[in-house]
Formats: structure tokens, C-alpha cells, sequence
């Protein structure tokens, strides 16, 4: 039985003895055979899940199946023996006179711009974007994101001005959430970061009050976030239960900073604890969805702009090889990771100690069954930087 991505399910009988041994090894007195059952040259790419039944015994094993194309994408322009040149940035290291001390998709836009028409570059290499942690006096480093995946974005770098959907609440804006007020942060460092974006993050949190008013039910909008939720699944519902949880439970109690601090009932995903909080604050766990999907389309746009300004290639964006330990993939999929893990480079003549982070990788007891969401939800954190960025490093 083979189950596709999609959800159709194809059913087939085979008879082992027809089929022509391609390999053999005798292992500890048993010997095995390989046998190959062939696929259509139309059978759809993506990730599958594969069961096997004998007839006689009742035996029967499961597998992943992952049809992938026979080299990775490559742009036109190389493809055809072109080349590019561009600039690598760190986003959150531009500088502008309107943004917060933190540069965001709009200062983006204005280096799209410089160097399409001044410097005729074919790309803007970008640093990771995932979603970061802001608390002292825990590491913020866009190498160390609280959940590793490109769907998953920084709150610091959004458009502010054209997050759509979310109406002011009056009284509840001040001036913290001003140019002015962070610009003594602009110096850089761990401590600049976290005083540049706490203001962003404040000023997005203080419009929940006014979120579900700002989309009419039944308009275009609502049916295109409803298909967006819909489309990233429980990926995305627990990473916005997460960041709702942890906003919550950081107001009442200011030493709390991490989730293994939570209170014991809200350390799992699936306790009938949180399963009450999101029922209790579902306009939060809503919010921090909708956030996540106005920045992508703010990210989708950039990359746009870029190729209308004729950049080649247009943007690519680095990933990190870890996520934090304390971040929001641990706690919403713990069963398929093993703690403790630690990957990085060796020493050398810029880091004499080596450079290592916390790492999590997937249980070998996991990986071979499918993880939490559809099928297309595993592999969305490559696929979704595919389509908003020409490739990833």
C-alpha cells in the first residue's frame, strides 16, 4: 500500500517470486534478498508513506518513501552558463532614518533598489530569518532560532506599515513603540537587539485587541489566511500556541523565561491544560498566525521586487544547523528529537574554541514514521524557501 502525499491511497499485489533478485548478503546465518518493485515514471514527487504485508505470516514493515527530483533546482541564469555577483547581508544590521534601530523588509526594499540600479548585482544573500528569541538573558542569534524552519519568521523584521487586517486600539499604543524611543539601541550587540525589538513585538501585541475586526468575515482576505492556516497545519498551530503561552506566562511571572520553567501543565502540547488556554485565548494563538503569514507575503513580495529589478537571482537566505533547546521545537515535537546534541566547526584561527551550538536531531525511531501535520507540512520549511527566495545556502 502506498500512500501519497496527497492522500490517495494505492493498494497493489505482487508475487515475490516474480520478481528477479538485484542484490543478495548472507548476514549471522540468514540470508536476505533485494527485490524491486518499480514506479510509474508519472508517480508525483514529494513524501510518501510505504507498507508492506505478506500474505503468509502476517508480517509487515512501514517506511518513508521521498521522490525528489534528480538534481536540485538551479537557476536559469547559471543553468545556462551565466553568472552573478551580489552582496550578503544581515538584515537586522541595516540602518535607516524610519526604522526602529532594526532594519526590517522595508530598508530591504530600498537595497533591492541600490543595487539593481548603482552596483547591477544578481543577488542579495541573506542571514538566517527564522523566528529568534528576545528574552535576556538567554542567547538571541539567528543562528540559534527558537523553531528551525524558513516558514517560521522574525517578527523583527516586518513592514510594520503594511501589516493589513489589524486595527489600532485606541489607548493602548504609547510611545515605546516609536523610532525615537529605541533609537540609543542602534549600537548593536546582544542588548541592542533585544532593546530594538521588544518595542516591535510590543506594538504588534498591543493590536490583538482589534485583530479579528480588521478582517471582515467572508472577504477575500479571511479566505486567504483561512487557506494559509489550513495549508501550514499543526506546524504553525503549535508554534502559535507556543509564542501565546509564552507571552502569557512571562507577564505572570517575570523570572520565567523558557518553557521548561512553565508550570508542568502547560509543558505539553498536548495536555488538556493548553488544549483550555487555546480555547481561553484563541484570538492570541489567531494573532501570532497571522502575523507569521503577513510577513511571508512581505518576504514573497521582496523577492518580487527584486526580480523586476532585474536581480538574477534575487534573494536567498542562509538557514541555521540548530535550534534552541528552549525554543518552540522542542516543546511542540519533543518526541522526535534527542536532547543534548551539539553540532558546529572545529577550532581555527577565528574561533580558537570552535564554534558549536545546541542542536536537536530526529530520533531514529521517529524519522521512519510521519511526523506531527501533513505530509506536505514536513517538507514546507525547504519547499516554502524555494518559492519565496531563488535558493538557500
Amino acid at each position: 500500500m502506498i500512500r501519497w502525499e496527497g492522500g490517495e491511497v494505492e493498494r497493489r499485489s505482487i508475487k515475490l517470486a516474480e520478481l528477479a533478485n538485484s542484490g543478495r548478503a548472507d548476514l549471522r546465518g540468514v540470508s536476505f534478498v533485494r527485490k524491486e518493485v518499480p514506479f510509474a515514471p508519472s508517480a508525483p514527487r514529494g513524501y510518501h508513506d510505504v507498507e508492506v504485508r505478506l500474505a503468509e505470516g502476517g508480517w509487515h514493515a512501514a517506511m518513508r518513501l521521498i521522490l525528489c527530483p534528480d538534481r536540485a533546482w538551479v537557476p536559469p541564469v547559471i543553468r545556462n552558463g551565466g553568472r552573478a555577483g551580489g552582496l550578503s547581508i544581515a538584515l537586522y544590521g541595516l540602518r535607516s532614518a524610519r526604522n526602529w534601530g532594526c532594519g526590517d523588509l522595508t530598508d530591504l526594499h530600498a537595497v533591492i533598489d541600490w543595487l539593481a540600479d548603482d552596483v547591477e548585482a544578481g543577488f542579495i544573500g541573506l542571514n538566517p530569518l527564522h523566528a529568534i528569541p528576545n528574552r535576556q538573558p538567554f542567547n538571541i542569534s539567528p543562528y540559534l532560532p527558537v523553531r528551525r524552519s524558513s516558514r517560521t519568521l522574525s517578527i523583527w523584521m516586518w513592514r510594520r506599515s503594511r501589516i493589513s487586517g489589524i486595527l489600532r486600539a485606541p489607548g493602548r499604543c504609547s510611545a515605546a513603540g516609536s523610532p525615537s524611543r529605541v533609537g540609543s539601541a542602534a549600537g548593536g550587540g546582544a542588548g541592542g537587539i533585544r532593546a530594538r525589538v521588544r518595542p516591535q513585538a510590543a506594538g504588534a501585541e498591543t493590536r490583538v485587541h482589534g485583530f479579528s475586526a480588521g478582517i471582515p468575515a467572508g472577504s477575500p482576505r479571511a479566505a486567504e489566511f483561512r487557506a494559509y492556516v489550513e495549508q501550514e497545519g499543526e506546524l504553525l498551530d503549535r508554534y502559535a500556541t507556543w509564542c501565546a503561552l509564552d507571552e502569557w506566562l512571562h507577564v505572570r511571572d517575570t523570572a520565567c523565561w523558557v518553557w521548561p520553567d512553565w508550570p508542568v501543565e502547560f509543558r505539553d502540547p498536548d495536555s488538556a491544560a493548553t488544549r483550555q488556554f487555546c480555547e481561553k485565548h484563541w484570538r492570541a494563538v489567531l494573532f501570532h498566525k497571522y502575523l507569521q503569514w503577513q510577513i511571508e507575503l512581505q518576504l514573497e513580495a521582496a523577492q518580487a521586487h527584486s526580480r523586476r529589478k532585474g536581480l538574477s537571482l534575487g534573494l536567498y537566505h542562509d538557514l541555521a544547523l540548530a535550534t534552541d533547546s528552549c525554543g518552540a521545537d522542542l516543546w511542540a515535537h519533543r518526541p522526535f528529537y534527542v536532547s543534548g546534541c551539539r553540532v558546529g566547526a572545529p577550532p581555527d584561527g577565528f574561533s580558537p574554541k570552535a564554534r558549536t551550538g545546541a542542536s536537536l536531531r530526529p530520533t531514529p525511531s521517529t524519522t521512519a514514521r510521519p511526523a506531527t501535520g501533513s505530509s506536505r507540512n514536513r517538507s514546507a520549511p525547504i519547499a516554502g524557501t524555494v518559492e519565496r527566495c531563488a535558493s538557500i545556502t
